[in-house]
């Protein structure tokens, strides 16, 4: 327990520090309301400290006032980040971290998958775009923010992060087990596909973004072109000053948001337009959001290029991480943006000048399942289990023969047995113990060849674009 003269003081310190507020032009203006409110705050903290029932913690209740502050004002992206989260987001929005390449987004509580980087653990896996991770470890994801959530799927290259995964398509939710790894990004992909027409995909807006974009569409104009689909589809954001860049690149000279401050004052930003001699087709869709929305919306209001695809997210809000001296931070939203020409996109999005409701035709894709295997007992040949029936599973979708899944330890089950634990370095002894447990479960699947599917999307994007570059709108 604090000494109550410890307690007085600190409570003085706080309520002296709520006599001022910064005003207009930054001077500290007289504020009797904040002190009363802040008094009350400091009056139930001193309550708890010297009359709760039993011992609490000064950074228990410190804790909990700052989420609580933040929770009042019912905004998601408004977060406290304690220093290890916020070294993650920092490294993340540089384009390097030790994670399992994935970028996912929240939807009804729950994260979802946005994108599967190429190259990855989880591309590796065979994880797709749209499986919600219900928990990672043992711990539920279910209702934790997004930044909370990457923090839990990052961490140290080599270690293991077990996914439960529920697919759409699937009934039964399932495990996928991951080696982390350092994960290197670049945020943009282009290539040229046929008759002068280029392809320009952004991932997000990290630092560097602007430059690689520049560097892309060097490179695609030195090829001829004459026509660029700009795809923005999936991607929630980022740099708020990437995406200004990124806009002005397909715009002339002018303004290319407008912010709005909560004082009410608007100001515009402006990137260094130069205007472009090609036709351009924007794709978007319901995970286009933020900086993104910025680009899109830009694009759309000066009519140097046609969107498709469906209404986009409807996040346009921006935020400022400030420092705090517990070397954590304060993410907060400190201001609004609109197109250039003033439309809103908070909350509603942007509609697209043709809209294409499906991305890909799923419905004719396999599912393949992965279940890890627990270690109960060590299996031999001969005993008959459900754990066998488990074994025997895992080995098949191994490719390894293991016989029919019949829970019998048999012939077939040993030499497949046997065959994994050569292949994995193993003692190859048939017996199953927790060593070639850990093995099958981080072992992978071979990769299961399936169709392209129809970017149906993407078809009408080329469409319109043959109509834009012959001079018809």
């Amino acid at each position: 327990m604090l000494p109550r003269r410890l307690v007085t003081i600190l409570v003085c310190a706080v309520i002296l520090a709520g006599l001022v507020l910064p005003g207009a032009g930054g001077q500290a203006q007289p504020n009797p309301d904040y002190r009363y409110q802040l008094n009350r705050i400091t009056e139930v903290f001193n309550l708890i400290i010297l009359a709760y029932m039993q011992p609490v913690t000064l950074r228990d209740l410190a804790d909990g006032a700052i989420y609580g502050m933040i929770e009042s004002l019912g905004d998601p992206h408004t977060q406290y980040m304690p220093p290890e989260l916020l070294r993650q987001f920092t490294e993340g929005m540089e384009g390097t971290y030790g994670g399992v390449g994935l970028m996912i987004t929240t939807e009804d509580g729950a994260p979802v998958v946005l994108q599967v980087f190429p190259d990855t653990p989880a591309e590796r896996a065979g994880m797709k775009v749209g499986d919600i991770i219900l928990e990672a470890n043992g711990i539920s994801l279910v209702g934790k923010t997004l930044d909370q959530v990457t923090a839990i799927l990052r961490g140290e290259p080599g270690t293991v992060v077990v996914l439960r995964i529920k697919r759409p398509e699937v009934d039964a939710p399932f495990l996928v087990p991951l080696v982390r790894e350092i994960i290197r990004l670049r945020t943009v992909e282009s290539r040229m596909l046929e008759d002068g027409v280029g392809y320009l995909k952004i991932r997000s807006f990290q630092a560097g973004t602007a430059q690689e974009v520049r560097d892309a569409l060097r490179l695609l104009e030195a090829g001829g072109l004459r026509g660029l689909v700009l795809d923005l589809r999936d991607n929630p954001g980022g740099y708020l000053d990437q995406g200004v860049e990124v806009a002005s690149l397909f715009m002339p000279e002018g303004p290319v948001v407008r912010i709005r401050r909560a004082s009410g004052a608007t100001e515009f930003m402006h990137g260094h337009g130069r205007g472009i001699n090609f036709a351009l087709v924007v794709l978007v869709n319901g995970r286009t959001a933020s900086a993104s929305e910025i680009v899109a919306g830009a694009i759309q209001d000066y009519g140097t290029g046609a969107l498709v695809g469906t209404r986009t997210y409807g996040k346009a809000t921006i935020q400022n991480i400030y420092s705090l001296s517990d070397d954590g931070g304060l993410k907060i939203s400190t201001a609004r943006y609109f197109t250039p020409m003033g439309r809103s996109i908070q909350g509603v999005g942007l509609q697209p000048d043709h809209e294409v409701a499906a991305l890909f035709d799923l419905a004719s894709l396999p599912v393949v399942e992965i279940q890890l295997l627990r270690y109960e007992r060590r299996l031999v040949y001969g005993l008959v289990g459900l754990d066998v029936l488990a074994l025997q599973r895992r080995l098949n979708q191994l490719g390894l023969g293991a016989g029919p899944e019949n829970g019998v330890f048999g012939d077939e089950t040993l030499r497949a047995v046997k065959s994994f634990q050569g292949s994995a370095g193993l003692p190859v002894t048939g017996e199953v113990d927790a060593a070639t447990v850990d093995a099958l479960n981080l072992a992978r699947a071979p990769r299961v060849e399936v169709p392209e599917p129809v970017d149906v999307q993407l078809e009408k994007a080329l469409e319109v674009l043959q109509v834009r570059m012959s001079g018809r709108r």
